[in-house]
C-alpha cells in the first residue's frame, strides 16, 4: 500500500496546481474536432457504400435508410440523387419529387435530373409535374423525342386528348420510328372515340414492334368497340397465348362469347382459366352466370359460392340475411330481363 500511495497518492494536504497552457487547450479542442470530423466522414462513406450496394441488389428499404443516415452526417448532392433514385425504384415518386426540385434549383441545366423528375412524376401520377419536367427536357435537348412524348402522356392522362394527339403527331412527323408514340396515339384516339384512326395506329405499332399483351388487348378493345367481335376475340386470344394467366383477356373473351350467346365456348374459356388459377374469383362469378344460362343450377350455385368465398362483399352481407337471398339477387342482376 505504501508503494501505491507513493505513486497515486499524496501525503500532504496541499493540492498541486498548474496553470493551463492555452495553446495546449486549443490544440486539444482542434484534435477533438478533427477526430469527430474524421469519424463522421468515415461513417458517411460507409453508409454511402452500403446504400449503393443495397440499391444494386434491389434492397431499396435498406438503401433508403443508408442514404438518409448518410445525409444526416453530411449534406451531399450526389447522395440526394441516390436517395431520389431509390424512391423512384420503390415506386415512391412523391418522395423523390421534393429532393429533385432542390437539386434542380442548384443544377437547372442537368438533363439527367429533369429525366429523373419525369420518372418520379410518372410514378406518382403527378401529371402537372410530369408536363413541366418534360418541357425542361425538350428545352435542353430539342433533338430528342422524349420531352414531347412525356408532355403528350401528361396531357393524355389529364384527359386532354386533342392536345396529346397534336403533340404525338408532331413528334411522329420528325421521328417516324418512335413506336411508343404510335402506341400512345392509338390509346389517345381510342379514348377519344376515333376508332378507325386508333385501329390504324395499333396495327402499325404491331407491325413495327414485337406485339405486347397490352397492344393485343388494345387491338381487341378497338375491334370490340367497332362491333367486330370475332376479330376482338382473336386479339384477346393472342394476349392469352402469350400469357395464359392474363385475367383481363379471359374475362374479355368470355364476355364476348356471352354477348354472342355462345355459352359452351364461354364455359370452356372460364373453366380453362379456373384450372390454371383456382383463386380466380371473377372467372367463377362469370362461369356461374354461364351455367345458369345452361340450366346447370347446381354448378351455378357452386361457382357463385366459390366466387363469394374468394372475394367476399361485406356490403352484400349486411343487406341480405342469407346466402340464398344473395345468390338470387346475383342471378337477377345477371339476367338481362331483371327477374
Amino acid at each position: 500500500m505504501g508503494f501505491l500511495k507513493k505513486l497515486f497518492g499524496r501525503n500532504n494536504t496541499q493540492p498541486i496546481t498548474t496553470t493551463p497552457d492555452p495553446k495546449e487547450e486549443q490544440q486539444q479542442t482542434t484534435d477533438e474536432e478533427n477526430n469527430e470530423a474524421l469519424r463522421l466522414e468515415h461513417e458517411f462513406q460507409t453508409l454511402c457504400n452500403d446504400g449503393l450496394r443495397s440499391l444494386n441488389m434491389g434492397e431499396t428499404d435498406f438503401a433508403t435508410r443508408c442514404f438518409q443516415a448518410a445525409l444526416e452526417r453530411k449534406d451531399d448532392d450526389e447522395v440526394k440523387g441516390h436517395l431520389a433514385e431509390t424512391y423512384i425504384r420503390s415506386r415512391q415518386g412523391e418522395k423523390a419529387i421534393p429532393i429533385l426540385q432542390e437539386l434542380i434549383a442548384t443544377h437547372p441545366d442537368e438533363i439527367n435530373l429533369h429525366m429523373a423528375m419525369v420518372h418520379a412524376a410518372r410514378n406518382a401520377e403527378d401529371w402537372d409535374t410530369l408536363n413541366a419536367a418534360a418541357k425542361e427536357v425538350t428545352r435542353l435537348r430539342p433533338d430528342l423525342p422524349n420531352g414531347t412524348f412525356y408532355q403528350a402522356e401528361a396531357k393524355y392522362s389529364k384527359g386532354n386528348f386533342d392536345q396529346a394527339e397534336t403533340l404525338l403527331t408532331t413528334l411522329l412527323s420528325e421521328h417516324q420510328d418512335a413506336a411508343q408514340a404510335v402506341y400512345l396515339r392509338a390509346k389517345v384516339r381510342y379514348d377519344n372515340n376515333q376508332l378507325n384512326e386508333a385501329l390504324e395506329d395499333i396495327q402499325h405499332f404491331i407491325r413495327m414492334a414485337e406485339p405486347t399483351e397490352e397492344a393485343n388487348i388494345l387491338n381487341g378493345d378497338i375491334h370490340a368497340k367497332l362491333g367486330q367481335k370475332e376479330e376482338a376475340i382473336a386479339c384477346y386470344q393472342q394476349a392469352l397465348d402469350t400469357n395464359p394467366f392474363h385475367q383481363e383477356a379471359v374475362i374479355k373473351i368470355g364476355t364476348l362469347y356471352q354477348s354472342m350467346q355462345e355459352w359452351e365456348k364461354a364455359l370452356h374459356v372460364y373453366s380453362e382459366a379456373i384450372e390454371l388459377q383456382s383463386d380466380f374469383a371473377q372467372a367463377y362469378k362469370e362461369r356461374s352466370a354461364v351455367r345458369q344460362q345452361l340450366q346447370d343450377e347446381a354448378g351455378a350455385s357452386a361457382d357463385l359460392l366459390k366466387s363469394l368465398e374468394l372475394s367476399p362483399e361485406e356490403d352484400e352481407v349486411k343487406d341480405y340475411a342469407t346466402l340464398e337471398n344473395r345468390m338470387n339477387a346475383r342471378y337477377r342482376n345477371q339476367n338481362p330481363f331483371g327477374f
